[in-house]
C-alpha cells in the first residue's frame, strides 16, 4: 500500500521538476509564476486523487462461518462465507485472509460457482490467498498449524473437481492445505489434481498438498509455468 508519506513525497517531486522545467523554459515573470501556481494547485488535486485511488492493495476476510446477511469482505465480522466471492471481488496486489478451523472450503461454492467437476479455485494476477487465521483470547492471528485451512475439490469421492486451485502470474498461497483434487479426466484434466499451474512466478508457502490424484501427471502439481516452493509439505 502507498503511505500518506510516500504520496506526498511524489507530489513534491513532481512541483520540483515541473517548476524547473517551467524556468528553463523562460516562464520567470509574476503573472506567468501566478499561473504556474495555480495549475500547479490543480494539477496537485488531480495527483492526490488519482494516488488515493489507484494502486491501493486491501485486505480482504473469508470466514466460513459467517452465514450473516452482510457481508462485504471488509472486516472479520463481515467477511465473506465463500471464498470463490472473495477472489471474484479481489484485484492485483489483494491479500485474501481465509479463517481456518472450520468446513473446507470447496471450489462448487456458492451456487453461482458451481461447475461441476470443473470447478477450481481460479487465482487472479498478483492475489494472496493467506489461510491459518483464527481467533486466540480475542485477537485474530496466522497460526496455520493451529487454524488448518483446507481447500477441498472433494465432491462425492469419484467425482470430485479435476483441480482445486489453478494458478496465476504472481499469486501466492500462504498457510493453506489443498486436498481433494481428482484430474481423472482428458487433457488438461488429466493433470494437476491439486494444483495446475501454466503462470509464471506462482508462489506457494508454508501449504500441505496431500491426498490429490492425475490419471497421468502431477497428482499434488503439474507446472509448466514457474512456480517458486518454501516449506510446502507434499
Amino acid at each position: 500500500k502507498r503511505g500518506k508519506g510516500e504520496k506526498m513525497e511524489n507530489y513534491r517531486r513532481y512541483r520540483v521538476a515541473m517548476t524547473s522545467l517551467f524556468l528553463m523554459t523562460g516562464g520567470k515573470d509574476g503573472a506567468t509564476m501566478l499561473r504556474l501556481r495555480a495549475f500547479l494547485s490543480s494539477f496537485a488535486m488531480l495527483m492526490l486523487f488519482f494516488w488515493s485511488n489507484v494502486g491501493e492493495s486491501k485486505d480482504i476476510y473469508v470466514a466460513s462461518w459467517n452465514s450473516s446477511t452482510q457481508q462485504d469482505g471488509k472486516t472479520w465480522s463481515t467477511a465473506y462465507q465463500f471464498l470463490q466471492v472473495a477472489i471474484s471481488n479481489a484485484v492485483e496486489g489483494d491479500i485474501i485472509r481465509v479463517a481456518g478451523g472450520f468446513a473446507p472450503y470447496r471450489p462448487y461454492n456458492p451456487v453461482g460457482y458451481d461447475k461441476g467437476r470443473a470447478s477450481a479455485f481460479v487465482l487472479k494476477k498478483g492475489i494472496t490467498l493467506q489461510g491459518g487465521w483464527g481467533i486466540k483470547n480475542g485477537s485474530w492471528e496466522c497460526s496455520p498449524d493451529t487454524y488448518k485451512t483446507i481447500l477441498s475439490g472433494g465432491l462425492n469421492g469419484w467425482n470430485d473437481c479435476y483441480h482445486v486451485v489453478i494458478g496465476a502470474e504472481g499469486a501466492k498461497l500462504e498457510g493453506l492445505r489443498i486436498t481433494g483434487g481428482k484430474a481423472n479426466g482428458d487433457a488438461p484434466n488429466d493433470r494437476g489434481g491439486g494444483i495446475l499451474n501454466s503462470a509464471t512466478n506462482f508462489f506457494v508457502s508454508n501449504c500441505i498438498i496431500s491426498g490429490n490424484f492425475a490419471k497421468n501427471f502431477g497428482g499434488g502439481v503439474f507446472n509448466s509455468g514457474s512456480i517458486k516452493f518454501e516449506d510446502v509439505l507434499f
